[in-house]
C-alpha cells in the first residue's frame, strides 16, 4: 500500500522575516527624525562636550570639582557621572525652547540672583559637608588619598579606640572597604555620600543654570 508523502519543501520560497529584512524600512516622519536628532544633540553631543567638566576627560591645568570626591569606600564618582550629565542635557534644552521666548529683562535679573543664592548656598553647605566628612589619609610620606567617612564614628568601633582619631583609625582599616563600613557605619556613610552627591548637582545645575541666563540675555542693539 503505497502512503501518502508530504509535499516537497520549495527551498527558494522565503519566511516573511526575511523577506521584509530584505526591503528597505520606510524612514520616520520628519517630526520623528526632528526628535531623535535633538535627543542626540541634548543627550550625547551636549555631555561630550562638557567632559572636562564633569572630570571624565583630563585637561592639562584644569581639575573638575567631582575629581575631588572619595574614591574609598567606594567610587563616588561613578553613579554621579551619568546623573550629572543628563542633568546638563535637560538644562541644555530647557535653554534652547526659552531661547525663542521673550523674557522680560526683570525676570532674567530675578531668576539671577535667586540663581546666585543657590550656586553659593549649595558650594558652602559642600564645602562645610565635604571638611566634616571625608578624611584626607597621607601615605607613603606625599602621596594622599581622600576617603569618606560620615560625619561621626560609632563607638561600637572595633578596630578603633575612641581616642583615636580618624586617620590613625584608617591605618588600622588599611583602607579595606568592609572595614571602613563596619567601623563608620554604611547608614552614616550613605547619609555623607547623599549629601554631597546632592550639593554637587546643585552646584553644576546652578553653574548651567548661570550660563543659560547669560545665553538668553538680549544683547544689546549697536
Amino acid at each position: 500500500m503505497n502512503q501518502a508523502r508530504p509535499p516537497a519543501s520549495n527551498s527558494t520560497s522565503t519566511s516573511p522575516m526575511s523577506a521584509a529584512a530584505g526591503q528597505q524600512l520606510p524612514p520616520p516622519p520628519p517630526s520623528a527624525g526632528k526628535w531623535v536628532r535633538a535627543m542626540v544633540a541634548f543627550g550625547v553631543s551636549v555631555v561630550l562636550g562638557l567632559a572636562p567638566l564633569l572630570g571624565t576627560v583630563n585637561v592639562p591645568g584644569f581639575t573638575a570639582l567631582l575629581t575631588l570626591f572619595p574614591r574609598w569606600p567606594f567610587d563616588m564618582a561613578r553613579p554621579i557621572i551619568p546623573i550629572a550629565s543628563f542633568l546638563m542635557g535637560a538644562l541644555a534644552a530647557i535653554i534652547a525652547f526659552y531661547a525663542t521666548e521673550r523674557i522680560a529683562i526683570s525676570t532674567m535679573r530675578r531668576w539671577l540672583r535667586n540663581t546666585i543664592v543657590v550656586i553659593f548656598g549649595a558650594l558652602l553647605a559642600l564645602l562645610v559637608t565635604y571638611i566634616f566628612s571625608v578624611e584626607q589619609l597621607t601615605y607613603q610620606g606625599t602621596k594622599s588619598v581622600a576617603v569618606l567617612v560620615g560625619f561621626y564614628r560609632p563607638a561600637t568601633c572595633a578596630d578603633c579606640t575612641p581616642a583615636m582619631s580618624n586617620s590613625e583609625c584608617l591605618e588600622h582599616t588599611t583602607l579595606k572597604a568592609a572595614k571602613i563600613k563596619s567601623c563608620w557605619g554604611d547608614k552614616n556613610i550613605n547619609i555623607a555620600y547623599l549629601s554631597l552627591a546632592v550639593l554637587y548637582l546643585a552646584v553644576m545645575g546652578g553653574f548651567g543654570v548661570l550660563v543659560g541666563l547669560y545665553v538668553l540675555k538680549p544683547q544689546p542693539v549697536p
